[in-house]
């Protein structure tokens, strides 16, 4: 649920920069550098998620290894890709 949910937040932000078709062919870059820097972050921050989303990464990575923000970080971008893809290809199913 976090990284579904951190994948339509980095899709967010992208599209406030990017077309969706840019998106969609390059992928969600730097999906693993910013859930990172979201990890370290104190509560008052601002960033890129939303509180509760940081809050829930942070809680999720919390004891795992250092992989498993790559790990996190390739199913948000995938999830996010996914999200767009769909919404593209039928913008009135979703």
């Amino acid at each position: 649920m976090t990284s579904r949910a951190a994948g339509w937040e980095l899709l967010r932000d992208k599209l406030k920069h990017q077309r969706p078709e840019g998106i969609i062919n390059a992928g969600a870059e730097k999906a693993v550098e910013i859930l990172r820097a979201e990890r370290g972050m104190a509560h008052g921050e601002k960033g890129i998620l939303r509180p509760k989303t940081r809050w829930n990464l942070q809680k999720v990575l919390r004891y795992r290894n250092k992989d498993a923000v790559t790990d996190l970080g390739k199913k948000a971008a995938e999830y996010a890709v996914r999200f767009l893809r769909k919404a593209v290809a039928c913008p009135i199913c979703s």
